[in-house]
């Protein structure tokens, strides 16, 4: 399968490509954008770009390349004749930088203040470099970052001496890239500096840039992070784009907008209130990796299309519910509009990338590692008592210092002992692939230079202990000190004359004697393990040698690109002393381009390199003026460390992967991972991260997937796993000291603090779980993390008004409801095939597998087995620990025989051997640190025999539920229903099945493991077929379930039977609804999450010529109360639905905008005016009090303390408020700026149904899409002057509600008494001579009789009326000639009237009244009928007679039936 194909720019014609590919899956959308950017511009687009930017064609085809002079067409055109922007999502390589440095052209040419934010200082020079190709080069920038220079990559300076750097060690250290940006600063020539303190502090004050001094602005995120303590640059910010037109370009841009844990970062709420201040500010985004996760695309959507949605909580409500589906359909969206594109190098020829996992060498580290994570395990209880003494210090009211975050360095520290532990492996890799002709880069994100510098005296020339204890120890000594003050410790906080006996100083003494305890311990431990494992892959590298293609031997040359101004120098590189014995040297330094240099022409073998080293430097397969094409090396890149940034891995990867390269020697990557959990889950989330960032930026998931053959629980569903395995492991949740609500991440993150064993155990736990629920989902179709294509050949039934429209652009419109017909297949299997099926799967053991001596054989010789690999593992662990700590109990003092005899007692429980081991040692020098260390060896024995029993009762409990259901299962064997073990959610009355075969795992290792043995079960209706392992964990026990289907109600098998059941459900025509239109603005309803739409790709019904087109919606379910309450709604722009919200009393939900409101309307004096109540939900209090937009209205908000579920902590500083307003009148002054205030903020409104007519929906509704083919804004670009169109300011328009009057009763019809009434009175006046008037009232004389006898018609008009009604007319009747004409008598009149008018017919009443005179049974012209269809409610009442009228409309019968 091909996923990409190749890019056609619109500018090849003249100016050359980079041979770039675009995702298959967005090559139409591309395609198609080009096009309609050709017709709006009505010519080249090479034209268009070379007059912006006022460069011939010439110097054009020089600076940019046919791809990016696309990518600046489509910015400029988006901002010039749409006012919004583009998304450049292009991969590494393609030139980002190149085509933001010619937007920065193109705004200072335009009128423009170009303000250039990114990542890390070390860009700015990148970026200078770009600016220079665009003839840039004077063109000065303000740097708003104090102390950092720009420098110039052309000109690097000769022989500087140079100061270490502190590389990473925190997770705060260097967030910029300043230790990088200060390295460039001495190793090129600077060309621009940012301005001293002062001078900043003054452009602050004044708001604005000197006039004439500077031409463009640069800054990273960071300036921004504070904010929230000091708005200084966010308030110079917005002071520069009100005084300036502004272009902002923001690189690295999906930085610029970030969701962590559900709240938006600073940085990104900051970039939002300048956008929303200074709205006609115009953007540019860049980033490879744009929507690293779908939440951050909350700043991009304020400035393209994606706007036209209601608000960034429907964006983010939509992309929580449609999973990935949905961000793919945004990315094709905004590429088919041109606000997005993406362009990658070409992979064709490439090999995958290979990853190495060294299982193989798992004993060995994993008893190094367990020993070093112990020792971090003890770093954290003394950081834990430093944290418990800082506690009873304040309460003493002494100042404490915040204790150094010891527990939060186990992401680094795993890091540094990961690379240690495959060193040697990195440095073989290398040496092989340098032997057989390559040339090799070792890709790595940390040198650890600051280890060398803090742990290390700066002497060089030192003897120095080399093994992983410097780390630990580095990290010890960090824990007893100050942070901000590392000279003072912990100790420090105690008076001399404090007490002796005194709290404080107990605790104070016991950290002291724990922390010598530990440093003691961890001096004398046996590592094996080097502190500086990139000096041991140089010196192992540096030994070997290699033939060239000439024959001739050489050594292999080795250099590295990482700053690193001094190394270790091993004694002995293997190990064999331990790593114990180095010496610290001085490193030659050279300049970074002069080693890529070097690298290129065949005079270095292999080069390593770290992110600061990699930036900016190619080092691909190509042709120098001194290596001829045939002389030219395949690159080989040996990924070593994982980066959790995408960003950085992918540029990392394009070092040897560019433009030009030989196409013969395509470059190879290999990842070495060791067998270590930790690991391999770092690598897992690197390659998760590219499968997710494949589906936003390429609209493909399917892009990685092929190198994704892992499973991924760094997901929705794998958190709600990991939230179920801590909820059963609490003490392990305290542990690891996160909450039970900790995302998969996180607790992976954890776990590398345990033992291998513990953490195979909890990630095989971890995954079974969530491969159970995947299962589970996927056969209730709720699986929304993959795209999912129905063949429902749909035919349309009708639509109806699901959202009302904000605008008319694709992503906009309105979201409809639509029905359709849909063909049901579930290609069962018929008979004959399951027949055959049944017979192949009983071919190895027999249809009885209970019977089967051979099957129970090898089950037997499985679990076997797997107990004697349980055993022998665990026994090698033990050896080594033994020999381990024997080692140690020898430099302590002990002689062997003694020593092995302690251990030998140490084998039991601490209380049959402690006293005997304290005689044996009580005259030994270091009697206490041996028993210390023996204490510790019992401790961990005793746990290896655990685990042990542990890992063979698990097995023991897996091979007797095998054991339980093979007996059972019989294959052929049928079963009645399994609708209880299987529920579905249409219908369907019975499921019949049948047990198709029992599958194991084709590998031995494998075979009978819970997840590997699977039950496949034929099914007669809803799916082909249902399979269930054997998996015991969770929520979800697959286990429970298939011993339900097992001892259900068993049936024998007949053909007949079987394809009778089959032909009922197979193809089935069921009416489905689903939204389309504009999906995402479906979520505008917060129903719409509860009843999990799936988001779908459906097929319609085969056209004339036979094709079926693909239709996406969201596929609603068929039944349930939510759905039934979400179908009895229509969700409208508040501004349009205020007018139907005046039933009294009742509740009308208001949302879109973050937090929920409810309007009510009250009639507080029953015949009073109508009011209403506006009302925050209890469970959005909080939110509303913290958000700032209702400020202008929060006086109105009256609050009242509340007692609900929400509200159960009564001791809380911040007790849960109600917020609501009094009774307001629709005219006054609060409700319309209450109004008003939701109007803009775009809030919607839920209306029942009911109370729309069609013609109203169709009034409210857009075309259910807007056509693709639509033209594009013309620009007359050759004469026009370059100015954005102006952005239109939100209408305020509100429809005010309709007081329905306070003492009229709305009824479908009238009552007989309510008609005897009004007959009754139209009698009134009339002439006794007229005989009809003489019949009629004889008529109501003997009605009027019979009334007399109804007590409720008594009680309702009084007991006398009827009589006195009677009366009259007898009296009338019998006088009739005198009297001439009919009177009542004023009392009557107004007690017959007050009857009459107290009830109207409501609308539906009115309407069947009109539909029996005008339409039932007639034939009138269709014009009428179509205009009395459009008057006719959508209340299910109407829906025979909008059947009815539909059919004579569109000539089904020839009368309203």
């Amino acid at each position: 399968m091909n996923h990409t194909t190749k890019y056609n720019s619109a500018s090849e014609e003249t100016i050359k490509s980079l041979g770039s590919v675009i995702p298959a899956q967005l090559e139409e959308e591309t395609r198609h954008a080009i096009g309609k950017l050709k017709e709006a511009l009505g010519g080249k687009i090479t034209n268009y770009v070379a007059s912006r930017l006022q460069l011939s064609p010439e110097q054009l085809s020089v600076a940019l390349a046919a791809e990016q002079v696309d990518g600046v067409a489509f910015a400029m055109y988006n901002i010039e004749a749409r006012g919004q922007s583009v998304i450049i999502g292009d991969q590494t390589g393609i030139g980002k930088g190149r085509q933001a440095a010619a937007m920065i052209r193109y705004g200072m040419l335009a009128g423009y203040l170009p303000i250039f934010m990114t990542d890390r200082y070390t860009l700015f020079s990148d970026m200078y470099r770009d600016c220079k190709a665009l003839g840039l080069a004077d063109a000065r920038p303000l740097i708003l970052n104090q102390k950092v220079a720009v420098v110039d990559f052309d000109h690097p300076i000769e022989n500087v001496p140079e100061t270490p750097t502190d590389e990473i060690w925190s997770p705060d250290d260097d967030a910029d890239g300043q230790a990088a940006a200060g390295l460039y600063a001495r190793q090129y020539e600077e060309v621009y500096r940012s301005p001293k303190k002062a001078q900043l502090e003054l452009m602050y004050q004044s708001g604005d840039i000197p006039e004439n001094r500077f031409e463009y602005v640069m800054l990273t995120y960071s300036q921004l992070k504070d904010a929230k303590k000091d708005k200084t640059r966010l308030d110079f910010l917005t002071s520069l784009c009100e005084k300036h037109r502004v272009l902002f370009i923001f690189d690295e841009a999906h930085k610029s907008s970030s969701v962590t844990a559900g709240k938006i970062s600073t940085i990104t709420q900051c970039i939002n209130s300048i956008l929303e201040e200074c709205p006609q500010t115009q953007c540019v985004f860049l980033s490879a990796t744009f929507a690293k996760r779908p939440e951050c695309l909350i700043t991009f959507m304020r400035q393209t299309m994606l706007s036209s949605l209601a608000t960034s909580e429907t964006l983010q409500k939509a992309f929580a519910s449609g999973g990935v589906p949905m961000q793919e359909y945004v990315s094709s969206k905004l590429a088919n509009e041109g606000q997005m594109i993406r362009r990658e190098h070409s992979t064709e020829g490439l090999p995958e990338p290979q990853y190495t996992y060294l299982d193989e060498k798992l004993p060995s580290h994993a008893e190094l590692f367990d020993k070093v994570m112990y020792w971090f395990r003890e770093l954290v209880k003394l950081s834990d008592m430093v944290k418990e003494f800082m506690v009873a210090a304040e309460m003493m009211e002494i100042s404490p210092f915040r204790p150094y975050p010891t527990r939060s360095q186990l992401f680094y520290v795993n890091k540094i002992l990961l690379l240690s532990l495959k060193a040697k492996d990195v440095a073989e890799a290398a040496v092989k692939e340098v032997q057989s002709g390559r040339s090799v880069v070792i890709g790595m994100s940390d040198t650890l230079e600051c280890v060398l510098r803090n742990s290390i005296d700066a002497n060089v020339g030192n003897a120095v202990r080399g093994d992983f204890s410097a780390v630990l120890l580095r990290l010890l000594d960090k824990t007893i000190r100050n942070p901000q003050n590392p000279e003072k410790t912990v100790y420090d906080l105690i008076n001399e004359d404090e007490p002796a006996a005194s709290d404080l100083k107990l605790k104070a003494e016991a950290i002291k004697a724990y922390a010598n305890q530990i440093r003691a311990d961890i001096e004398t431990d046996v590592f094996h393990l080097p502190m500086s494992p990139i000096d041991v892959i140089r010196q192992l590298i540096t030994q070997e040698s290699f033939t060239d293609p000439k024959g001739v031997k050489r050594e292999i040359r080795f250099e590295e690109c990482t700053g690193r101004a001094r190394q270790l120098e091993y004694l002995s590189p293997e190990g064999n002393d331990e790593f114990r014995n180095a010496t610290l040297t001085p490193r030659k330094k050279r300049h970074s381009n002069l080693i890529y240099n070097d690298f290129q022409n065949n005079k270095l073998d292999v080069i390593l390199v770290n992110a600061c080293g990699a930036i900016g430097a190619s080092a691909h397969a190509i042709p120098t003026t001194e290596v001829p094409a045939e002389e030219v090396r395949q690159r080989k890149m040996l990924i070593v460390q994982n980066d959790l940034d995408v960003n950085i891995d992918l540029q990392k990867r394009g070092r040897i992967n560019r433009t030009g390269q030989i196409e013969e020697l395509p470059p190879l990557y290999e990842y070495i991972i060791t067998a270590i959990p930790s690991e391999k889950r770092l690598n897992m989330m690197l390659r998760a991260k590219l499968r997710s960032l494949s589906a936003n930026t390429t609209a493909n998931q399917d892009q990685d997937k092929h190198q994704a053959d892992f499973i991924d629980i760094a997901n929705k569903y794998g958190n709600l796993v990991t939230q179920e395995f801590l909820a059963a492991n609490q003490e392990l949740a305290f542990v690891l000291g996160i909450s039970k609500s900790a995302t998969a991440s996180q607790l992976l993150a954890r776990i590398a603090m345990l033992s291998v064993a513990a953490q195979e155990v909890i990630i095989d736990e971890l995954i079974e779980a969530y491969q159970t629920k995947e299962q589970e989902l996927r056969r209730i179709n709720q699986w929304d993390l993959e795209r999912e294509n129905r063949d429902f050949e749909a035919e349309f039934v009708r639509e109806e008004l699901f959202t009302a429209p904000v605008d008319a652009t694709v992503l906009g419109g309105s979201s409809m409801l639509a029905t359709f017909m849909c063909r049901h297949k579930t290609y069962p299997y018929d008979s004959s095939a399951l027949q055959k099926e049944i017979e192949q799967s009983s071919q190895p053991y027999g249809a009885k597998l209970g019977e089967s001596e051979l099957l129970k054989k090898e089950i037997r010789s499985y679990y076997n087995a797997e107990y004697r690999k349980i055993r022998a593992r665990i026994k090698e662990r033990k050896e080594k620990l033994l020999a381990t700590t024997l080692s140690v109990l020898e430099r302590y003092g002990l002689d062997t025989k003694s020593a092995q005899q302690i251990l030998q007692m140490a084998q039991e429980n601490s209380g049959t051997w402690s006293s005997s081991v304290g005689n044996l040692i009580k005259d030994v020098p270091n009697a206490k640190r041996i028993k210390r260390k023996v204490e510790s060896y019992n401790v961990e024995y005793l746990d290896l025999e655990k685990r042990e029993q542990e890992e063979i009762n698990l097995k023991s409990q897996q091979r007797a539920r095998l054991m339980e259901v093979i007996k059972k299962a019989i294959i052929g064997q049928g079963y009645w229903n399994i609708l209880p073990q299987m529920p579905v959610e249409d219908n369907t009355p019975r499921v019949m099945a049948v047990l198709k075969e029992v599958r194991f795992a084709k590998n031995p290792v494998h075979r009978f493991l819970p997840g590997k043995v699977q039950f496949v079960f034929a099914l007669s209706a809803v799916h082909k077929e249902l399979v269930l392992n054997l998996v015991n964990k969770g929520r979800q026990s697959n286990y429970e379930r298939l011993t339900g289907i097992l001892d259900s109600s068993p049936w024998n098998f007949r053909a007949k039977v079987w394809d009778e059941e089959i032909a009922k459900y197979n193809n089935r025509i069921l009416e489905r609804k689903i939204i389309t239109g504009n999906i995402l603005g479906a979520f505008a309803n917060p129903l719409i999450e509860k009843v999990k739409p799936h988001f779908i790709s459906f097929t319609l019904a085969p056209d004339e010529n036979g094709i079926k087109k693909s239709e996406r919606g969201l596929l609603l379910p068929m039944s349930g109360e939510n759905i039934e309450k979400l179908l009895s709604e229509v969700t409208l722009p508040i501004g349009d639905g205020l007018m139907f919200a005046n039933a009294v009393n009742r509740v009308y939900r208001i949302s879109g905008i973050g937090l929920d409101l409810s309007l009510i309307p009250v009639r507080p004096n029953w015949e009073g005016e109508l009011k209403f109540v506006i009302q925050v939900n209890e469970k959005d209090s909080r939110a509303f009090e913290a958000d700032s937009r209702f400020d202008p209205v929060r006086e109105y908000f009256k609050e009242s303390q509340v007692t609900s579920i929400h509200n159960k902590n009564t001791t809380s500083k911040r007790p849960l408020k109600s917020y609501a307003t009094d009774a307001l009148v629709s005219q006054s002054l609060e409700f319309w700026q209450i109004m008003s205030l939701l109007v803009s903020l775009r809030a919607v409104i839920l209306i029942p149904r009911e109370y729309i007519t069609v013609g109203q929906m169709k009034e409210f509704a857009c075309d259910r899409k807007v056509e693709d083919n639509s033209n594009w804004p013309k620009l007359d670009w050759k004469t026009a002057v370059v100015m954005p169109p102006v952005k239109p300011q939100i209408e305020i328009r509100i429809s005010p509600p309709v007081d329905p009057g306070a003492d009229v009763e709305y009824v479908d019809e009238f009552s007989p008494l309510d008609l005897l009434c009004t007959r009754t009175l139209k009698c009134e006046g009339m002439s006794l001579a007229d005989g009809n008037v003489v019949m009629e009232l004889r008529s109501l004389y003997f009605e009027w009789q019979k009334y007399s006898r109804d007590g409720k018609a008594l009680e309702t008009l009084g007991y006398a009326i009827p009589s006195m009604i009677i009366n009259t007319i007898q009296k009338s009747m019998a006088n009739a000639a005198a009297l001439q004409t009919f009177h009542f008598d004023a009392f009557l009149i107004r007690k017959l009237s007050q009857q009459v008018n107290k009830y109207q017919l409501s609308t539906y009443g009115k309407f069947i009244e009109r539909y029996r005179k005008e339409m039932f049974f007639q034939s009138p012209p269709k014009e009428k009928a179509e205009q009395f269809l459009d008057e006719c409610l959508y209340d299910s009442r109407y829906d025979s007679i909008r059947k009815s009228l539909e059919d004579y409309i569109t000539g089904k019968t020839d009368i309203i039936l």
